[in-house]
Order: C-alpha cells, then structure tokens, then sequence
C-alpha cells in the first residue's frame, strides 16, 4: 500500500483525499493546529498530525520524522499554493519521489520565474529586483512607467501594487519596510491574460486546456469585481501560441510529474510569460457564480419566486472570527468582554438547505479560507 503525507495549511484538497483512499492509498495529514477540528475527510485518512502555524523548518521535520518512524511515506502531496516550498523541502528530507527545493521555487518565486523562463527564450516583461537602490533607479531610468511592484511568493494577483509613476516608486518600496527583497518590479503589460493548466506525467504533457480572463485578475484584484473565464478549444488559432508556450515553459523548469496553472497575457509583444505554479487553476471561479447559473437554470417550477440563503451555513462566533483575524495577520489581540448592546442579534447561522436541495448549491469555500484571501486582498491595496 502507497502512503502519502498531505500537507496543508488551509481547508484544501478534501477531493484530492478521497481519491486517493478510493485508490487504496493510506492518507496522512499534516495540517497546522487551527485546522484540527475542520472538515477533513476523516473517514478517507489514516492519522491527522497537527503543527503550529509559526512552526520552522526544524520544527516541521521534528514531526515529519516522528511519523515517519511508524510509516514508510512514499509519497508527499502538498495540497496548497503555499504549501509547496513545504512539501518539496520534506521529499529531500524523507528522499522520497517528487521535485524538491530548487524546482519549487520556479513555481513559487515569481523572481525566479522571470529569470528562469528568461534563460529559457520565452519572453517576459521587463523586470527587476529591488534590493539595491542604485539597481531599481537605473531600471527605472530605462524603463517607462506603469510598472507593478509584486511579492516575490504570493499567489496569483495578491498583494500587486500598482506603481503609475516615478514619483510613486520609492513610498511603494518603502511601504514594503523590511519586507522588500521579497518584492520584484516590473513593466505593466496591457493585454487579454490567458491561464494554461496542465497535467505532466514523465515530463511529458498529457492534458493541456487554455482559458481567457473576461478582465485580467489584477484589475479585479484593484477595482473589484467578478472572476470569469472560459475555455477555448483546444483546436483553435487563439490557443495554439499559448500552449506552445507553455510546453517550452514546463520543459525548462523540469517538471516530472504534476500539474501546473500558468498565466500568459497577449499583447502588442505577442504572448508574454506572468507566472506558473505547481497546483490546479481556477481558484473558485467556478463557486462565484455556481449559485446565480444554477438558479438561472433551475426550472421555474420549482424555484420561480423564491428565495434562497447562499453562505456557508454555519455559525461562527466573533471570537472565532478574531483568532482567524489573529492567524492571518501574525498578530495578537486582547479582546475587551462587555454587555450585549440592546438590540444585537445574539445568534444567526443562515439555512441553506433550500438551495442546496433547489439547486443543489453548497458553498465550497470555508469560512476561513475566504477570510485568509479577503485579508489578502486588502494587504495588496
């Protein structure tokens, strides 16, 4: 029997763990301890180990050996975004199948990317570090505004800040304080923003699909909005640069096997390179408008005139919403206890029974997943 250690550090990939326990793979967790008592597909997992969200490196190895010790891993599956440094750095320590530290990082470090896809001949948009001050002014000596000033480890358009002129430049780097060599600038490219998932198996491409934003992800990211995409054939002349591209891509960062999601924008340059990552694409697209089509397509019948609670449909209490606040911020706050205020609404939890039963919606974003990207997005602003 195949044994897989998951890694998560948010409420992901339940799907991801009920295949693979269809496929008679033992599942292990390893989640952080705000995470103990999510809904974990728990009759699909073999044991759940927990870790302190601050944990080091050190920390995180103290644990993985411990387990180790009672079970032969054969496989680390990191189930976020973030948890991708964290899984390759524990397939090098376990010398277990899978890429390690060096390969994550293309798909994680978005100064890397740009390097390594550079190397490789696939165009990118003029960028630079921002470590030096003499380095970032003879850029911007060079290079016309706007640019973007972007985390270096962020996913997709969070935390971009948009720099429209030379006067702007230096309170945007100094409002990243100490954080900056985390940061890269770059030329803002104007143009449609295509994103190409992949699957790869013995470094061979095996699915690609290629998919249009209806607006790019960093203006919706800056001015709000919807996040909608569709599919082209695959057969088309509008995809067939950006899968070519992309093969190039996933070749010269050297993935095995895996999946990979990967933006591309088209502009007056033709097809330029913005970012990658080792995970699925279409982080809930689908969920912002599954339950407004479902109800446009339910029949009238049965749902014309009514109306119908869409949440997540369970209660949280302000003390729950604090230490989610707390988690995601890396701070701590002291709360003040005083009497109700007349009028306040002790307990609410919305019934959303009737849509999952009309239309069969049922929320797929936890409630503190949704709050971890909405304090994202308002750090990026």
């Amino acid at each position: 029997m195949v044994t897989i250690l998951c890694v998560a550090t948010y409420l992901k990939g339940e799907v991801f763990i009920r295949e693979c326990h269809r496929l008679g793979a033992a599942v292990l967790l390893l989640t952080e301890e705000g995470l103990v008592n999510a809904e974990w597909p728990r009759d699909a997992m073999t044991e759940v180990h927990t870790i302190p969200r601050t944990a080091t490196e050190t920390d995180i190895r103290r644990v993985v050996g411990s387990i180790a010790r009672r079970h032969r891993i054969d496989r680390v599956a990191a189930l976020d975004d973030f948890d991708v440094e964290t899984g390759a750095m524990l397939r090098e320590f376990l010398q277990v199948e899978g890429f390690g530290r060096t390969v994550a990082a293309r798909f994680r470090d978005k100064l890397m990317m740009r390097t390594e896809a550079l190397r490789a001949g696939i165009p990118v948009p003029a960028f630079t570090r921002v470590v030096n001050d003499a380095e970032v002014n003879d850029w911007a000596d060079r290079v016309a505004p706007p640019w973007v000033l972007k985390p270096r480890g962020m996913a997709a358009a969070t935390g971009i800040r948009v720099v429209a002129t030379r006067a702007q430049l230096r309170p945007a780097l100094e409002s990243t304080g100490d954080e900056r060599p985390m940061f890269l600038l770059e030329r803002f490219v104007a143009g449609d923003v295509y994103h190409v998932d992949a699957i790869v198996r013995n470094r061979r491409i095996v699915f690609q699909a290629v998919s249009k934003y209806g607006r790019p992800p960093i203006q919706i990211a800056h001015e709000g909005g919807v996040f909608v995409t569709r599919t082209l054939s695959g057969t088309s002349d509008e995809a067939a640069p950006f899968l070519m591209t992309n093969e190039r891509l996933l070749t010269a960062f050297e993935l095995k096997n895996g999946v990979s999601h990967s933006e591309y924008i088209s502009g007056d340059d033709g097809v330029t390179f913005l970012e990658t990552s080792a995970r699925v694409g279409g982080a809930y697209i689908s969920d912002v408008v599954d339950a407004n089509l479902r109800a446009a397509s339910a029949p009238a019948e049965r749902c014309a005139g009514k109306a119908y609670n869409i949440a997540g449909g369970k209660p949280h209490s302000l003390l729950d919403l604090l230490a989610l606040l707390e988690q995601a911020l890396g701070v701590h706050v002291e709360p003040t206890h005083t009497a109700p205020r007349p009028g306040d609404v002790r307990h609410t939890r919305a019934d959303c029974s009737a849509a999952s039963a009309d239309l069969g919606h049922d929320a797929a974003v936890s409630f503190d997943e949704g709050l971890r990207r909405t304090v994202a997005w308002f750090a990026g602003r």
